[in-house]
This record gives C-alpha cells, sequence and structure tokens, in this order.
C-alpha cells in the first residue's frame, strides 16, 4: 500500500535542477531522495521502493527512455513514472516517453504548481491501483475459501450418506431375518444385539449433527453445577471399555480428584469423545493413556494414543468441520469427523481451550483439554457432580 508521506525519488544528472525539485517537492509535503544515474535510479528503486520517480531523459549512463519500463517491470502494482526532459521537448518525444513506460511526461521548465499537481494526480492513480489489486486479491482468496467449502461440504455429505446408511442396511438386514427366517435362540440374540448396537450408531451420527448444527446458531448450551473431573473421565473410561476391548486396546489410567464448574454430561461427551478418536486410529493391541491432573489453576484432561498419528500440515485443522485428513486421520477409518469439532465447542463453553500434538503420521497424537477450577466461592452444600452413564459412544 502507498504511504501515508509518498516517497518520490528524483533522477536528473543536472544538480542544479534537481536540488531545485527536491526542495519544490520537499516543500509540498513529500518524502524525497535523489540520485543522478539511471543505475542508481534502478538499485535505489529496489532499495526504497518509492512512490513516483521523477526520470529526466538525459542521463550520462542510461537513457531515460530505457529507464522507465525497467523501473515499472521492478513493482507490481508498478512504481509512477513522471518523465522530464528540457531537450526532448516535440511532440514525437512525448509520444516516445509515453509509450517506453511513462505514466506522464512533462518539458522544461515546469512551472512547480504543476509540477506538484502532476505528482499528486499520478500518487492517486498508483493509490487507486493498490486498492484495486487489493481487492481483486481478496476477491480471489473468497472465492478460493468458498470453493474449498463447497469441496468440503459435498465430500461430507458424501460421507454422511454412506455413514447413515451403513447401520441401517444392517438393521434392515437383520429385520428381514427377524421376519422371515426360522432363527434360533442364538442367532435370534445376535440379530437382536446387532439392531441394537447400529441403532446406537445411527442415533450418535445425528447427535452429532444436531449438536454442531446447534453451536453454528449458537443455540448449544451447557447445564452448570460442581463436577468431579475424576469421576466424569472415570465414566467415560468404563463406556469405552468394551469398544476398546473389541481392538485389544488397553487403557493406562492416572488420574486425581479435581473440580471444575461445568456440565458433568457435556463433558463425559467430551471425554468420550477423545477416547473414540483414540481407539479409532490406535493399532490393534495398542494403548491408550488418559490422564487428569491439576495444574496451577487449572483441571487439565490429557487423552494420549501412540497410532496413526496426524500430519503436521493437518494438525491446525483437526478441529475443523467437514475435515478429515488424507493420512493419520484418515476416511479408512470411517466416522463423520465431527467428534473433534464437538469436543472444541462444548470445551470453549466451559472457558477453557483444547489442544492437539502429534509427532507426525505414525507417532500417535495427544489430545490436552484446559479446563479453569471451580470458582473457591461455590456453594460448599452444592453436590459435586459425576456422570456414570454407560451408553455405547
Amino acid at each position: 500500500m502507498a504511504r501515508s508521506t509518498p516517497l518520490v525519488l528524483v533522477v536528473d544528472d543536472n544538480e542544479a535542477a534537481r536540488f531545485a525539485r527536491v526542495q519544490t517537492l520537499a516543500r509540498a509535503g513529500f518524502r524525497v531522495i535523489e540520485v543522478a544515474t539511471g543505475s542508481d535510479a534502478l538499485r535505489v528503486c529496489d532499495e526504497e521502493q518509492p512512490d513516483l520517480v521523477i526520470l529526466d531523459v538525459n542521463l550520462p549512463d542510461i537513457s531515460g527512455l530505457e529507464v522507465a519500463p525497467r523501473l515499472k517491470a521492478r513493482r507490481r502494482p508498478a512504481v509512477q513514472v513522471l518523465q522530464l526532459s528540457n531537450t526532448a521537448v516535440t511532440v514525437a518525444d512525448r509520444v516516445s516517453g509515453l509509450e517506453h513506460g511513462a505514466d506522464a511526461y512533462l518539458t522544461e521548465p515546469v512551472d512547480a504548481t504543476v509540477l506538484i499537481a502532476t505528482a499528486r494526480a499520478l500518487l492517486r492513480a498508483r493509490e487507486a491501483e493498490i486498492a484495486l489489486a487489493d481487492a481483486l486479491a481478496r476477491e480471489r482468496e473468497a472465492r478460493r475459501i468458498a470453493e474449498e467449502a463447497d469441496r468440503l461440504k459435498d465430500e461430507f455429505l458424501a460421507k454422511l450418506s454412506h455413514e447413515l446408511r451403513t447401520p441401517l442396511n444392517a438393521i434392515m438386514g437383520w429385520m428381514w431375518q427377524l421376519r422371515r427366517s426360522q432363527l434360533d435362540d442364538e442367532a435370534r440374540m445376535r440379530a437382536l444385539e446387532s439392531i441394537e448396537r447400529n441403532t446406537r450408531v445411527q442415533a450418535q451420527l445425528i447427535n452429532d449433527l444436531l449438536d454442531v448444527s446447534r453451536a453454528v446458531q449458537g443455540k448449544l448450551e451447557i447445564n452448570r453445577a460442581l463436577v468431579d473431573v475424576e469421576a466424569v473421565v472415570t465414566g467415560a473410561v468404563e463406556t469405552a471399555a468394551a469398544r476398546a476391548s473389541a481392538r485389544g486396546v488397553t487403557f493406562d489410567v492416572s488420574t486425581e480428584p479435581v473440580f471444575v464448574s461445568g456440565d458433568a454430561q457435556r463433558l463425559e461427551q467430551v471425554v468420550g469423545n477423545l477416547l473414540s478418536n483414540a481407539i479409532q486410529f490406535s493399532a490393534e493391541g495398542g494403548e491408550v493413556a488418559v490422564e487428569v491432573v491439576r495444574s496451577g489453576f487449572e483441571a487439565v484432561i490429557r487423552v494420549r494414543d501412540f497410532g496413526a498419528g496426524i500430519d503436521a500440515d493437518f494438525l491446525p485443522h483437526v478441529f475443523e468441520q467437514f475435515r478429515q485428513a488424507d493420512g493419520g486421520l484418515s476416511r479408512q477409518h470411517g466416522g463423520l469427523g465431527l467428534g473433534l469439532t464437538i469436543v472444541r465447542q462444548l470445551v470453549e463453553l466451559h472457558g477453557g481451550r483444547v489442544e492437539v500434538e502429534s509427532g507426525g503420521a505414525g507417532r500417535g497424537a495427544a489430545f490436552t483439554v484446559h479446563l479453569p477450577l471451580a470458582d473457591p466461592s461455590t456453594s460448599q452444600s452444592e453436590q459435586p457432580v459425576g456422570s456414570k452413564s454407560h451408553s455405547d459412544p
């Protein structure tokens, strides 16, 4: 962008004429630098990046007609060039100067007021050119962001369709078997367990969608009470135990009593989503470390796995909705990719923050939730709330 006080470079080998122009421009409020040769003009233009160059045609080393296009090519948007001459004064000379890249062409002698007015007109043109370039750049960036959002949304909708159909197909398949086949007790029990399990999966998908929708509309709310974080995490671990066992994943849990003001059910959802993510991206037979500690004025919950890991390029996008990485957090693991988005939204509603670390693909990931401790002035009669829900995640 143009400076608030424009910088003008005066190029003229005639010392007296150069001095007079410098003084005229300085009195008009411009910052001015001066050189005597075309080569110095090119060098100083690179170093100082002036807004306007007032350029004599007849220079001792390089013709001003040659310097002008080279100056214009060095900057984007290009520096404004005002060509001056006391010898090349014919109409043909003016045409040649303008065709060689000058934005204006004046012949000597030039009245000081004309020089200043021309300089200001050229600087206004430069400001308009810069503003237009900035607007075009913003428009291009906005279009790129919109196109990327549309692409991610289309991919998400395709993923959503698949994820919703998968449990529905299982439910419908077993319902068909129950209606049309003579199943023994064991098969009937297996059918009912599968229907129940897939119904819960679909319900969780719908709940995640509703939570994200509520958050976007600013309607996601929490019911605050004094919460025992240790009890919440223990409950979430117990709930996730069956799924972890099915993959041969074990938990290494280390907790200590710590209390926050929050919604126990929503905090268990936070921990449950982090555990679900850790199990999902752990290798079979892997381990997930879960820790609850007090650190300063914060309760800290850390969930670490040693599995797929997250590429460095994707780390800044982990908590964004509609985003799934090609590696690490990859599509081959299924799910809508909304669990971590919901984690961030719920943690922020509690006045906390969530962070993620990973050494890269194949090196696991650690998610750390920071929550402010409960206010010491909280009523002692208020009983700590822990979550004992054992529903499937």
